[in-house]
């Protein structure tokens, strides 16, 4: 728990503690929490958020981390990915937005945790499905020109390579008619094309 000295740091870390969790306490000043009654259930270590040394050692060994921090001095929103696990020890993966409220004179971060499980899931599918894809036509037996809407080339496989004999990263982002139709027929492959 980073920020365990603050309003719900303070009352995060007995409650997980309380819970059966091994509880590391990450904070600039361990000896705010000497006479705090529960500081004897959980590991007291210094760490300050904006030294990456005492960060590594904070977090060695620590599978999630409650980011508590008030008092940023940048005072600006941040995100990131990251982790986080469930009370039966399921891990999934979530969305963190921070962002800076004033709350009783001292600035705090809001900050939401989002579960991103079906986003990162459909992004894996579509990463499976391209890499399907991209095995068919490395691998097809026919030869797979495919240009974008401006004639230009943007698939030119190894078949249409063996078959064309020209080099793919010679074919890729010119123009098919002007690359591969016999000029005769370039007028009519464009107005086809259009």
């Amino acid at each position: 728990v980073m920020g365990a000295t603050g309003y719900v740091g303070g009352r995060l870390a007995p409650r997980l503690s309380e819970a059966g969790h091994s509880v590391r306490c990450s904070t600039r000043q361990p000896e705010r929490l000497l006479g705090v009654p529960w500081a004897g259930n959980v590991e007291v270590v210094a760490g300050d958020a904006l030294d990456r040394g005492s960060l590594d050692t904070a977090m060695r060994g620590v599978d999630v981390v409650f980011y508590l921090v008030h008092s940023i001095g940048t005072g600006e929103p941040f995100e990131a990915e990251g982790v986080a696990q469930r009370r039966g020890g399921d891990r999934f993966p979530v969305d963190a937005r921070a962002t800076p409220v004033v709350y009783r004179g001292e600035t705090h971060l809001l900050i939401t945790i989002r579960d991103i499980s079906r986003r990162v899931e459909e992004q894996r599918k579509l990463v499976l499905s391209e890499q399907r894809l991209r095995a068919t036509v490395e691998r097809s037996r026919d030869c797979i020109v495919a240009v974008d809407p401006c004639g230009r080339i943007i698939e030119f496989n190894p078949m249409a390579e063996a078959t064309f004999r020209i080099p793919a990263a010679e074919a890729i982002g010119r123009e098919m008619a002007e690359l591969l139709i016999p000029p005769r027929l370039r007028a009519a492959h464009r107005a086809g094309m259009q």
